[in-house]
């Protein structure tokens, strides 16, 4: 049995003093999101990966809020604005979570899936990048309320000015099981 590698990092290294890196830095560009090169300063994230080391850089900062390991893999979940599953033992195997603006972020117990969600979606990372990414799934204001291994309870807005209005997906696969359904407010 092969053991589980030692990884860390560090959220905005210090730069060197002369500003050249003398390490691998990878940039992750997020590919839905419009930026414009070169402006704004880039989020670094430095990686330690058993004996190496190398730089995560994500254009304009995009409110990097954190780093999160997914299980004993060698996957991250990289949150800010975005969100990036990568393989920090080979940078390039990586993959952007197709939900935006990150609102936030947290585990589904007892496996090693993080989800992630904006206003109106939900999608769930694990080893080996993005497992599902929700439809739509209310008109604004999503909410969890709760998840366990096999349910997530959410809440949120399906008509202007109303209350929320709970609804449950099952946790594998992301498929409403029950509530209402924004498809049925066409």
């Amino acid at each position: 049995m092969q053991e589980a590698a030692s990884i860390r990092w560090e959220v905005r290294p210090p730069y060197p003093p002369d500003g050249k890196w003398r390490i691998p830095v990878r940039e992750f560009a997020p590919r839905n999101v419009h930026i414009t090169p070169g402006v704004g300063t880039p989020t670094l994230v430095q990686f330690f990966v058993d004996d190496a080391t190398w730089i995560a850089s994500f254009p304009q900062g995009g409110g990097l809020a954190e780093v999160s390991r997914l299980g004993d893999s060698t996957w991250v979940l990289v949150v800010g604005e975005q969100g990036f599953a990568i393989d920090v033992s080979s940078p390039d195997d990586w993959e952007e979570v197709d939900v935006w603006p990150v609102e936030e972020e947290c585990a589904v117990e007892g496996t090693q899936q993080r989800l992630v969600w904006d206003w109106i979606s939900i999608a769930s990372v694990g080893p080996g990048g993005v497992t599902w990414c929700s439809e739509r799934l209310c008109l604004d204001d999503l909410e969890i309320i709760r998840v366990s291994e096999d349910r997530i309870i959410c809440r949120g807005t399906f008509r202007a000015s109303e209350e929320t209005e709970e609804f449950v997906l099952d946790a594998a696969s992301g498929r409403q099981i029950s509530g209402l359904r924004f498809e049925d407010f066409g």
